[in-house]
């Protein structure tokens, strides 16, 4: 469940962990156990890699995350050099009670306008729903700009995938099946809203569980924090960020960046790759 486009590649985990994932580079040499569960890391090429963290061990959780409203400018980089502006993303974190349970609930939606023509073509819309202190998946849902839809539901280690494709009369799918273990829901932009929910440090790498398809179930994340650097955070200035990298086989690194003040990412990079142009996104909110 993954990114791809923030029109195109943030909207379905489709090009993400079951499916190519756009992210990830050369898979990082990690130490553990030898009684670690081995998975298929997310790209084309799907080197195998040991899962170091679980759901609900604590290294990522929603204790430290705040409910939060910000706002990602994005541009698109084409082989010309010229950027084109891609629209601005509005995110929200919010806390709720679901049911019963706790839980956060964050959206992200952006109105997609054709770059010549100004024509509005419809909305990106995306909601992900997770338990408020292990940030386990609960369900999310995706409407993109083309009329497709996709919704994801899950319970422990099963997993539902409801999708409509954009075609006109386009029937519902579902597919269902169990993950080997606990997974965190990676699909679409909600992807940096885990590293929100780490204590972040110069050096510190894993492999994080993630929901895949019937194929993978699960697919590993590995990430590692590079460095801590200055970063332009829209009205806030110039801030101490912690820059992650996750590495993709085939795609180029994709890079954030986030400050210990906030519960949002401060920038991100998607790098250029075969059929897709660099993208960049700033906070400017």
């Amino acid at each position: 469940m993954f990114i791809a486009s923030l029109s195109s590649l943030l909207t379905k985990r489709a090009t993400m962990l079951k499916r190519p994932l756009i992210l990830l580079g050369a898979v990082m040499a990690i130490v553990v156990s030898a009684t670690a569960q081995v998975v298929p890391t997310i790209g084309d090429h799907q080197p195998d890699a040991a899962l170091t963290i679980k759901v609900g061990d604590g290294t990522i959780s929603g204790k430290r995350i705040t409910p939060n409203a910000m706002a990602w400018s994005g541009a698109t980089y084409f082989d010309n050099g010229a950027p084109v502006k891609a629209g601005i993303w509005n995110v929200e974190v919010r806390a709720l009670e679901l049911e019963g349970r706790k839980v956060l609930v964050r959206t992200a939606g952006a109105v997609v306008v054709g770059h010549s023509s100004l024509k509005i073509l419809g909305y990106n819309v995306f909601v992900n729903v997770v338990d408020a202190d292990t940030l386990a998946p609960v369900w999310s849902e995706h409407h993109n700009f083309d009329g497709s839809w996709e919704k994801w539901i899950v319970k422990g280690i099963h997993v539902e995938h409801h999708t409509i494709g954009a075609e006109p009369n386009a029937k519902e799918v579902v597919e269902r099946f169990d993950t080997s273990v606990p997974a965190y829901d990676f699909d679409g932009p909600v992807l940096p809203f885990y590293y929100t929910g780490m204590q972040l440090k110069v050096g510190n790498s894993g492999v994080i569980p993630a929901i895949g398809a019937p194929d993978h179930p699960v697919r590993g994340v590995p990430f590692k924090v590079v460095r801590k650097e200055k970063v332009l955070a829209g009205a806030r200035g110039l801030v101490d960020a912690y820059l992650v990298e996750m590495p993709d086989p085939t795609a180029g690194t994709l890079q954030f960046w986030f400050s210990e003040k906030f519960s949002f990412p401060l920038r991100m990079i998607i790098p250029e790759a075969p059929g897709r142009p660099k993208m960049v996104f700033d906070m400017v909110g």
